[in-house]
């Protein structure tokens, strides 16, 4: 076989692999590339001010004021104040953009059929939620909160509230709170069906959370009729076997059309 017709085979095999896989749907820019684009700007400014207080700190003696000096310590330890939340803001965005990046590449392998919408603003009565994924099967739409946190979850499906323990390196553990997913989820599908409602599309919006993360685990108690799934528990081939197996309404032609003039207006828009 030449190089040429070895080629032709590959390539036919891509087309057809990727004929045989979901659609995805993204925007121009993620929602958290555009933050760290914003952090990244931050730190630029940070590292100009460190330059700027050095230099007054060298020219003080110099030039015989040593408020030059003082003013040049002072704007060094301000800016570098600043350069260590930059830091912990862009480590933070950046664990979210390759988990919501991991998430689309294990809803990719849903079947053709479906479609993969990552990144919109869905604005409903005034007020708009950020979300990760929609997933719009034949049968029924699925709204998808990817965390890629770390540590131990513990709280209640019916409490706001939950609290996360992470250990450092040091060997130091700490907690803090954090929103529940699954009322965060809750309020998307809710905004999603009712602006769905508004396009005369009445489906029933189904709300999953995804632990992106393989160091997080959950202590949560109570029921849901949101699933939760961990990727550390095999959570991406159930998140897609809870999909496909969803029993569900037959969504219309005319059904997903509507659906997907709305998912398209609500993608990222960075401007």
């Amino acid at each position: 076989m030449t190089y040429g017709s070895a080629y032709t085979v590959y390539e036919n095999f891509v087309i057809g692999r990727q004929l045989m896989m979901a659609e995805i749907v993204k925007g121009e820019q993620n929602h958290l590339e555009s933050d760290l684009d914003d952090w990244r700007r931050r730190r630029r400014y940070a590292w100009f001010f460190i330059a700027v207080g050095a230099l007054l700190f060298l020219i003080g003696p110099m030039a015989t004021r040593p408020m030059y000096s003082l003013l040049g310590m002072l704007t060094i330890a301000v800016a570098a104040m600043v350069l260590k939340r930059v830091r912990t803001e862009m480590n933070v965005l950046g664990a979210g953009l390759a988990g919501e990046e991991a998430a689309i590449l294990a809803f990719s392998e849903l079947p053709s059929g479906y479609t993969v919408y990552s990144d919109l603003v869905v604005e409903w009565d005034g007020k708009s939620s950020q979300i990760d994924h929609v997933i719009v099967a034949p049968h029924g739409v699925f709204v998808v909160e990817t965390k890629n946190i770390v540590g131990t979850i513990v709280g209640q499906t019916e409490e706001a509230d939950w609290i996360q323990y992470k250990t450092t390196a040091s060997g130091h553990t700490y907690e803090k709170r954090v929103y529940s997913p699954l009322k965060q989820v809750g309020t998307h599908v809710y905004r999603l069906a009712e602006r769905l409602k508004e396009e005369g599309v009445r489906v029933w919006v189904q709300g999953i959370v995804y632990f992106s993360n393989p160091d997080v685990h959950l202590d949560v108690d109570g029921d849901s009729r949101m699933p939760m799934f961990l990727v550390s528990q095999g959570g991406a081939e159930k998140l897609l076997d809870y999909v496909e197996n969803y029993e569900g309404k037959e969504l219309s032609k005319d059904e997903r059309r509507r659906i997907d003039r709305v998912l398209r207006e609500s993608m990222f828009d960075p401007d």
